[in-house]
């Protein structure tokens, strides 16, 4: 776990020191679960999302992502996480785009777990600065968060 820490603040620190123009956004997320053996439903914000084009084409992108999770588990219990995440995006066209993320799911609580490795494929659309990612989320703390969810955010 150290060392998938270690990679995350390696991949960070490499980001901000050779991004030449950042582009952020912040926005809202709605989940349902992805598997049957639980019953969960997510809310959210994805806080904030940093890319940067990588190269001399604006079609590949790296991004950096955070956020704060509330999990309702089969109706009760409450589980918050903060995910950290890095990843690439393709830009299709100028409105569509794919991508995927990896990295770690931090617990609020020390009674919801340890903080484990996450990753998250999306594809999304953009129109103006407002856009919209349907998004596959799996962690593995003690209740398996797998969703399905729908992120709204705006570019800043």
């Amino acid at each position: 776990m150290k060392k998938c820490i270690l990679s995350i603040l390696a991949i960070s620190t490499m980001f901000v020191a050779s991004a030449q123009k950042i582009n952020y956004k912040v926005g809202l997320m709605t989940a349902l679960p992805a598997n049957v053996t639980t019953t969960h439903v997510a809310a959210g914000s994805t806080m904030l999302e940093a890319s940067t084009t990588l190269g001399k084409s604006s079609k590949y992108q790296a991004t950096l992502n955070t956020g704060y999770v509330r999990l309702s588990v089969d109706g009760e219990a409450k589980i918050s996480q903060i995910p950290v995440l890095v990843g690439a995006r393709y830009s299709v066209n100028p409105n569509w785009y794919f991508g995927g993320c990896v990295g770690v799911t931090i617990p609020t609580k020390k009674s919801y777990g340890n903080t484990e490795f996450g990753y998250s494929p999306y594809i999304g659309y953009q129109k103006g600065h407002i856009s919209v990612d349907g998004r596959y989320y799996l962690s593995g703390l003690q209740t398996p968060t797998n969703t399905m969810s729908l992120v709204f955010s705006y570019s800043l």
